[in-house]
């Protein structure tokens, strides 16, 4: 028999009409759109939930099923898969973790839910590009997009006029700064610390290595060709590479789990062997 449960998640009802959902006002529904880029996030690849009718007994319900890839960031069982299943304003989750409830949760009541589903999406075609040091490229088109937004247009911390003369990498570390994630390139990064100490590059900052100065300008090596960016490339390649790769990748991730209000375990990229992290 179905009984809703304490993982009954709190949003609005779905709309029904007649035993089936009216697709008409499910697409602008808040809870449905938080839902979509919930189920984005933790199986880490381009889903949507698929809704279908069902009966529990003499009760109507409505059932969600999705697989969780294995590489998602947050600390989900790939093994459990997650069903869902509701009847008017009541859905509950079958699973091992309440993280599904609290994203849809916190997503459905923010005034930011175009610029969170703007990132996801950003997100997931870069993990899912394999596109190796080019994805550098992606990852700060998405950062970039959201730093315009959060910066000039939800914290009004700075003129449009001025966020486009900002030097190299200032916009990326004036975000970081707003969302108290560490500028500095993680140690784990070992072989793109070594490059820091290389004054050619440009890495460092005040004599620290500096994690949007790294990044920002192994994208311009990548993008505005020259011999001398080419040999810079060059040194760059290998592992140095995929770890500006993860650099920009734990910044996108570690943003976006702070835009859905996420607090709790993640596997961060600079962490020793992907470790689970606590954000706060």
């Amino acid at each position: 028999m179905y009984t809703p449960n304490k993982l009954t998640v709190y949003v609005e009802a779905f709309y029904m009409d007649g035993g089936r959902i009216t697709l008409s006002l499910l697409k602008n529904h808040p809870a449905f759109i938080a839902l979509c880029i919930s189920i984005k996030l933790i199986s880490t690849r381009p889903s949507e939930p698929v809704l279908f009718h069902g009966k529990n007994g003499s009760e109507t319900v409505w059932k969600h099923f999705v697989r969780i890839n294995r590489n998602s960031v947050l600390p989900i069982n790939p093994e459990s898969p997650y069903s869902w299943t509701g009847n008017g304003s009541e859905w509950c989750q079958n699973g091992d973790s309440e993280i599904l409830h609290d994203l849809v949760h916190t997503i459905a009541s923010s005034a930011n839910t175009a610029e969170i589903s703007f990132s996801v999406d950003w997100y997931l075609k870069i993990v899912n590009s394999n596109l190796g040091g080019e994805s550098i490229v992606l990852t700060q088109v998405a950062l970039e997009g959201i730093a315009w937004w959060y910066l000039v247009a939800h914290k009004k911390a700075i003129l449009a006029s001025n966020y486009d003369n900002l030097k190299t990498g200032d916009w990326l570390r004036m975000m970081l700064s707003f969302m108290n994630i560490p500028a500095e390139v993680p140690k784990i990064f070992s072989h793109l610390l070594k490059l820091c100490n290389d004054q050619s590059f440009n890495f460092k900052l005040d004599g620290i290595a500096d994690g949007p100065l790294a990044f920002v300008n192994t994208r311009n090596f990548i993008v505005h060709r020259s011999e001398k960016n080419l040999k810079k490339l060059q040194k760059i390649e290998g592992v140095a590479m995929q770890e500006v790769v993860s650099l920009g990748l734990w910044y996108l991730e570690t943003i976006i789990l702070k835009l859905v209000g996420y607090k709790g375990k993640y596997y961060s990229r600079a962490n020793n062997d992907y470790n689970l992290t606590v954000l706060d």
